[in-house]
């Protein structure tokens, strides 16, 4: 991997630093890991989150010129995509957390991935009446959302599923 390649990468878990502050509040701490960081209990993911409750994420940023939206409609999901949830996947689970994988193609929208088990928990705590957009593909029991109906989550929701635990 070249060094326009890492500073894309590094420019990308930046900005989703700075979204996932300011939908955390206050409160909360994001900070990037240092790549040999990324793997381990501790420092599982792009992140190191700390706040008033354990955050129930590990997330794994790619934005990646090979991936192509249209490979997630594909049966079965073809292209780098499967890599990336397996990535997210072996890192949560590295963590004892929940695989959380934000991704997108250069210049194109940005994605979510999660469990599909995790989700509509999420969704109902949250009080949301409807999620508009989301793809949930069975082969990799996750569903796919855009970044804002991610950011639709109330943060609390999160604090809420972890004490009915």
């Amino acid at each position: 991997m070249g060094k326009k390649s890492r500073n894309k990468g590094a420019n990308f878990e930046r900005a989703i630093a700075r979204q996932l502050r300011e939908w955390l509040g206050e409160d909360w701490e994001v900070k990037r890991n240092p790549t040999d960081r990324q793997k381990g209990k501790t420092g599982a993911g792009e992140f190191e989150i700390v706040g008033p409750f354990e955050f129930p994420f590990a997330i794994e940023c790619k934005a990646h010129e090979s991936f192509d939206y249209g490979q997630l409609f594909r049966i079965p999901v073809t292209g780098p995509f499967i890599s990336f949830w397996d990535q997210a996947k072996r890192q949560a689970e590295a963590a004892e957390k929940a695989p959380l994988l934000v991704f997108k193609r250069n210049n194109g929208p940005v994605l979510v991935a999660l469990n599909w088990k995790g989700f509509w928990p999420i969704v109902v705590a949250s009080k949301l009446e409807t999620v508009h957009s989301l793809m949930r593909l069975y082969d990799h029991d996750c569903v796919v959302i855009p970044l804002e109906v991610f950011f639709e989550l109330r943060p609390q929701s999160l604090y809420e599923l972890a004490c009915d635990e």
